[in-house]
């Protein structure tokens, strides 16, 4: 590597506490992009293969990997946990590492790596990449001088995340295998770590080992050159304290680590949690951090498109982490709607309890996709249910790549679903469980909130619309006990629930599904297998027996078009229903687009255009419409693009619309007719003298004598055959549409400078600010058709000087001056 290569700048990014402490700053390195290429191509090479060296707790720059897979093993296994009647709590033990990533050893580091397999060669390059690298730290525009790193992974390298993770998996395996007592265990999986990088989360059965645990760890540190952080780590148990604790909170005192008390509460991988902490209480929080950016963000844009695009960037973005993994109910996310429909509509909620504002763009037209005429902001109830069936699908995915288990994340979730389902049912088969949103049940109370909300969006929104792919294979394996295809009667009960007796009687022999049914009794259920299989359950009377074998039969037999079928042999009972092939569009849902899931999840159809109010009312719109719409706004600017979207979906604040304006009405232009869309950019005196400057070019082209709804919505505007070899196929349009767009924004403007801040300019001044517009509008259009990197330039430059000649047919002078070679 050359020297250039070896040097790096840091930069120091501000973490919490005190600005004057440099303990709480980030070093963050800044190389040369080329000096990142070969580590790029080492970290490609060990991403493929981290997954199968690390331990299933290590969440961190793991490919297939998630944060919020953390997250929800972590907060599953603390509802388990409160569940428990225990004297002794478990809890959790919040490690602290000083700065861990520059801690690395590189010695150690290597003896890691050559523990793991890796050759000589590989080592060599790692080695190459961090020894001898020279750093300067900056400090606003002041830099230190060069010094030498002996130590650590810089964080900013491609490669860094990788090796650290290795570099600490020996202390998470040395955890495992020293706290084999301090486990917790749910049926058979013991759960004693939770990692993420650097972010260690110690998992005991009972917190009086907690000190154990710290010294264990001290030990690894002493050894590595790491260091614990005891000040700032954190202990807290899972369920609040009592009286009877005391003593145990006196011993964890002496560790010189942070006890929570029971409404403390401190940071998890960016999750507010503690002994009685609540989602509400950082929901709250947030709720004022998402009020105070839609203030800070207010003036960064100046169109509806533009707002919507720092809300879904800049804001939004803040909610997904937590609301990613935490379940809040309907009504308390309806509160952010508020929110954002004032910062669209320009008028920013002074308090997070500001009730939305009466805007001049519709509301309605808000969620519906940008492709049918919308904004594309979907309400944040929407995102979350669209995060929630992400979760499922990823977990159906991860199961599909290893049918031997679930993924340990989801242990402490299917753990709770066994239970419920109290033997009739058994790990994936919940996908089928039939849950109205919450499912306030007593059955079904054991299962943390956030999977039922994620599961009653499943089972109601997402799967109804869904099409088998393989309905043979499906029908004969999915649960037939509860499952929301198997429902009957007319309020839409299960076979658990009509068929109680017979149901837990068969469930109890294992009987789960139509293939166990057949493996055990040799044929499909029918009314004679199902009699010998119900022999010696609690059903006494032969005549009950029969009613239920008459009832039961049909609804849980084979259709006769399936034709002949075999059982082959299947992956174990829990992970059958990962198989299913569930498809939408003929793709596979698991791996579909998260598009493909909002249309699922919100099929809101787009409301009507208000074509009456706008003098269009025998206007038909063609699907494609606000495709090709977006598509000819890229040649405009975006105030421009903004007035005809708000024009064109009546958005526009026309003082009609409002009940307190009644003698004001009118044309600003003392015209006799009311202010209407139609009139202010059409019928009206001063409108049309300008169209019919601006329109004589384009009805010689395009051959048409232009009308209202022409002009608005481009309804049946296109270019004529024997002009396509002369103007192109769709010049001519883009050109007229930079015309119309400055002709309306040159009204419009006119208009509001008559009432705000009269007089109005004359026929001349609107003339001459519609023209310099279309000029530059037209210069920079130019510019980029003929631009010599692009194949086509010669050919659109031709059709350009074509349109100049038309359209000095028009005018005295040359507008076009720039079109000159």
């Amino acid at each position: 590597m050359t020297k250039f290569q070896r040097r790096a700048y840091l930069s120091l990014l501000f973490k919490k506490g005190s600005r004057s402490d440099p303990k709480n700053y980030r070093p963050l390195t800044l190389l040369n992009q080329d000096a990142k290429f070969g580590p790029k191509a080492l970290a490609f090479r060990l991403n493929q293969i981290l997954p199968t060296l690390l331990g299933m707790d290590q969440y961190g720059f793991v490919p297939g990997r998630d944060i919020r897979h953390a997250l929800r093993y972590f907060l599953d296994l603390m509802d388990r946990c409160k569940l428990k009647d225990s004297r002794d709590p478990a809890g959790a033990i919040c490690l602290d590492f000083a700065k861990a990533f520059d801690s690395v050893n590189w010695q150690a580091l290597d003896l890691v790596l050559q523990h793991w397999g890796f050759g000589p060669n590989f080592r060599r390059w790692v080695q190459t990449f961090f020894q001898g690298t020279l750093v300067q730290v900056l400090v606003n525009t002041s830099r230190s001088d060069f010094f030498s790193l002996g130590a650590g992974v810089r964080q900013g390298d491609p490669l860094s995340p990788g090796l650290f993770v290795l570099f600490i998996e020996p202390l998470l395996c040395y955890l495992r295998a020293l706290n084999t007592d301090f486990e917790i265990k749910i049926r058979s999986t013991p759960h004693h770590i939770l990692s993420f990088a650097d972010d260690v989360t110690g998992l005991v059965n009972d917190l009086h080992k907690a000190p154990i645990f710290l010294a264990r760890v001290q030990d690894f540190c002493a050894a590595t050159g790491m260091r614990l952080n005891v000040d700032k780590t954190v202990i807290f148990p899972f369920r609040p304290w009592t009286n009877a604790d005391e003593d145990l909170r006196h011993l964890l005192s002496t560790c010189g680590a942070k006890i929570l008390d029971n409404d403390g509460h401190t940071q998890l991988l960016g999750l507010t949690v503690g002994p009685c902490c609540t989602p509400q209480f950082q929901l709250s929080k947030l709720l004022v951090r998402f009020q105070k950016l839609c203030v800070i963000w207010r003036w960064r844009a100046r169109t509806l498109r533009g707002r919507v695009l720092l809300m879904k960037t800049m804001i939004l973005s803040i909610l997904w982490h937590f609301l990613g993994t935490q379940a809040i109910p309907r009504v308390e996310l309806l509160r952010f709607d508020a929110l954002m429909r004032n910062f669209v509509n320009n008028t920013p909620s002074t308090s997070v309890e500001d009730p939305a504002a009466r805007s001049q763009f519709p509301s309605k037209w808000h969620a519906i996709a940008s492709q049918a005429g919308g904004l594309d902001l979907p309400s944040v109830a929407t995102s979350v249910e669209l995060l929630q069936v992400n979760l499922i699908r990823q977990l159906i995915r991860q199961c599909r790549r290893d049918l031997s288990a679930v993924p340990k994340w989801f242990i402490p979730a299917q753990a709770a679903f066994d239970e419920a389902f109290a033997g009739q049912g058994t790990g994936l088969d919940f996908l089928y469980i039939p849950l109205s949103h919450w499912a306030h049940t007593s059955r079904w109370k054991k299962v943390p909130q956030y999977w039922r909300a994620a599961l009653a969006t499943w089972s109601t929104k997402i799967l109804p619309k869904l099409v088998n792919a393989n309905p043979v294979f499906t029908k004969l394996t999915w649960p037939i006990w509860n499952n929301t295809f198997l429902r009957f009667t007319n309020d839409r009960r299960t076979l658990a629930a009509l068929h109680r007796k017979a149901s837990q009687f068969l469930s109890h022999q294992g009987i789960l599904r139509i293939s166990t049914f057949c493996c055990c009794f040799g044929w499909i259920p029918d009314e004679s297998t199902l009699r010998v299989a119900l022999a010696g359950s609690s059903i006494k009377s032969d005549r009950s027996k029969t009613v239920v074998v008459k009832a039961l039969a049909p609804r849980v037999a084979i259709p006769a078009h399936y034709g002949s079928f075999a059982i082959y042999p299947l992956p174990p009972e829990t992970m059958i229903a990962a198989l299913h092939v569930w498809t939408f569009d003929g793709h596979d849902i698991v791996h579909a687009t998260n598009s493909t899931i909002r249309r699922l999840l919100a099929a809101t159809a787009p409301p009507p255009l208000p074509l009456e109010r706008l003098g269009a009312p025998n206007t038909v719109l063609p699907a494609s419409f606000w495709a090709t719409e977006r598509v000819l706004q890229r040649d405009i600017l975006p105030t421009f693009s903004d007035l005809l979207f708000r024009l064109q979906h009546n958005g526009l604040g026309f003082r009609y619309k409002y009940g307190w304006h009644t003698a004001d009405t009118q044309c600003v232009h003392r015209c006799p007719d009311t202010e209407t869309a139609k009139h202010l950019f059409w019928d009206c005196i001063l409108a049309s003298r300008l169209w019919h400057f601006f329109l004589p070019p384009f009805r010689r082209i395009l051959q048409l004598e232009f009308t209202w709804d022409q002009v608005l919505f481009l309804q049946g505007v296109e270019v004529p055959p024997v002009a396509k070899d002369t103007y192109g196929t769709s010049l001519p349009i883009r050109l007229f549409n930079i015309v119309r767009c400055c002709v309306f924004r040159a009204l419009w403007m006119n208009r509001n400078k008559a009432i705000y801040d009269g007089p109005a300019l004359s026929f001349v001044g609107v003339y001459r600010q519609s023209l310099a517009t279309v000029r530059l509008h037209f210069q920079r259009l130019f510019k980029s058709l003929t631009n010599p990197r692009k194949l086509e330039c010669t050919t659109y430059k031709s059709h350009l000087l074509a349109f100049k000649c038309e359209w000095l047919r028009d005018f005295d002078s040359d507008p076009f001056t720039f079109f000159e070679e």
